[in-house]
């Protein structure tokens, strides 16, 4: 029996296929390194086409909770919504009294982040898994840039409800007409939302014939800043872009009890053991992605 010929075109698709993936992977690593746990998920995205600009992979007491990873086209996107509108919050800032304090907080937030990146080693993006010595002279630098910049907590709070008022009267303006989108930012959306779409079919690929609870499965919406976020979770997931009249009490109460670790030791057991089925949600989707991407 005539051996079979040697079929040499499939090898340097292959090649050319595993070289973008690690490019993928590598790209993460530009803007202080990504989590394990979601960083396969987030370079299959990428290899697709769909733009993403933050991730978690999912923490029983801090942040979102579950797993999650916001797209957008984030390099394209105009720096402004509205025609006019940096003359418009100008304005606002101007009619509160606070456009010296808006300069002055931005300039400690620069420095302070550009020095706070300093304390983490390569690869590493948790300020949480500093060591105990490593968190305390964080804790020092945090206070010589805050004293350097005269920033207190009743400042901050000033800065704060500031920018909230601003976004609030941006918002406004633009309902009521008195700002009008750009046409480049309308043909921003519409591109964003095409890409939204796109990953949309992929996670329909991924669940066709798949049966996973409510609370596992992964979806796609909004958040409060109205990108598009990919996550899991279900009623675990806690949206903290969402703005503070948006959240109930109860809610905000119950978060504060896990931030703290004051929720109940069986309550915090199982909150750990769904958040670790997300995850695995998670890998599960990122070796589906991974698979379609080499066998397309």
């Amino acid at each position: 029996m005539p051996e079979r010929e040697p079929h040499f075109e499939e090898e340097p698709i292959k090649l050319e296929k595993e070289i973008k993936w690690e490019k993928a992977e590598q790209n993460l690593e530009k803007y202080g390194g990504i989590e394990e746990g979601i960083k396969e998920a987030v370079a299959g995205l990428n290899v697709f086409g769909i733009e993403t600009v933050n991730s978690c992979e999912g923490h029983h007491n801090h942040g979102r909770i579950a797993p999650w990873v916001s797209i957008e086209k984030w390099e394209s996107k105009p720096r402004e919504r509205y025609a006019g509108q940096k003359e418009f919050e100008q304005g606002v800032y101007e009619r509160l009294g606070v456009v010296e304090l808006n300069k002055n907080y931005f300039d400690y937030l620069k420095e302070h982040d550009e020095k706070a990146a300093e304390f983490l080693p390569d690869g590493q993006v948790e300020f949480d898994k500093l060591s105990e010595s490593g968190r305390k002279k964080l804790a020092e630098m945090d206070k010589e840039i805050e004293k350097k910049y005269s920033i207190t907590p009743e400042i901050t709070k000033k800065w704060m409800d500031a920018g909230t008022q601003v976004d609030k009267e941006v918002e406004n303006a633009g309902k009521d007409g008195r700002l009008q989108e750009t046409e480049e930012y309308k043909k921003w959306k519409a591109e964003n939302n095409v890409m939204k779409d796109n990953a949309q079919q992929l996670l329909n690929e991924f669940y066709k014939g798949r049966k996973i609870s409510e609370s596992n499965r992964i979806i796609i919406d909004q958040d409060g800043t109205g990108s598009w976020c990919i996550h899991n979770g279900g009623e675990d997931y806690y949206d903290v872009t969402r703005k503070k009249d948006d959240i109930l009490n109860p809610d905000k109460k119950h978060y504060q009890k896990i931030l703290n670790g004051k929720n109940p030791k069986k309550e915090q057991g199982e909150l750990k053991a769904r958040v670790a089925l997300c995850q695995i949600e998670f890998k599960d989707f990122a070796a589906f992605l991974k698979e379609k991407y080499f066998r397309k």
